[in-house]
């Protein structure tokens, strides 16, 4: 990681061990607060070597998608080409703004991510199943297998799998009837996907 340069209130070394730390506690909120002093310390001492993408990330990760537009317009645009891991993440946080769900497990599957970004993609994505999951719940009495594998990125298998884990009940016509999610339940059946996905990271590495 590179940082820009910055007073003693916020070293690049100090940001960068902090960063590390909140990244393996999976503390977003502490990411985007380090992130955010960089960049205002950054902008004091016109230098702009951020760790954007990261940043970025981290707004999609506590779902503060304004900000994370704000953000993306803050960027020089010398530093946001169209192509490369940060306009990646950035269609990402496309997707997420239309609520194209669809288009979300594409773009999440679209690039050769590199760590640390890799594990936080994992982490968007389970975060956004898990989000998603319990909003169908909520909102439908009766929905299609077809409708809830678009919704979730997973195969028709793997949606009925779940339900039946989840005891949601699925008739002869593949309409499924939602059972509202316990508020904090998690699911515990993506690991598999999860995997999936790590198995697919690794493709691209090697191809």
């Amino acid at each position: 990681l590179e940082y820009s340069s910055s007073s003693d209130r916020m070293n690049p070394r100090k940001a960068e061990q902090e960063i590390t730390q909140s990244l393996q506690t999976k503390d977003w909120a502490s990411v985007v607060r380090v992130c955010e002093e960089l960049e205002l310390e950054s902008a004091q001492e016109n230098t702009t070597a951020l760790p954007y993408a990261i940043h970025l990330l981290g707004y999609l990760l506590l779902d503060d998608l304004n900000n994370a537009r704000f953000l993306w317009k803050r960027i020089h645009p010398k530093d946001k080409p169209k192509t490369g891991e940060l306009a990646a993440i950035w269609k990402i946080g496309q997707t997420l703004w239309n609520r194209d769900y669809a288009s979300f497990y594409a773009a999440v599957q679209s690039y050769n991510w590199t760590e640390p970004h890799k594990s936080m993609i994992v982490d968007l994505i389970d975060s956004f199943r898990q989000k998603t999951w319990a909003l169908i719940g909520q909102a439908y009495t009766k929905i299609s297998v077809k409708d809830v594998t678009n919704f979730l990125g997973l195969a028709d298998t793997e949606v009925v799998k779940l339900c039946t884990q989840e005891k949601w009940k699925i008739d002869s016509n593949g309409m499924i009837e939602p059972v509202k999610v316990e508020q904090g339940k998690v699911l515990k059946t993506n690991l598999s996907q999860l995997q999936q996905l790590t198995d697919y990271f690794c493709y691209l590495e090697t191809h």
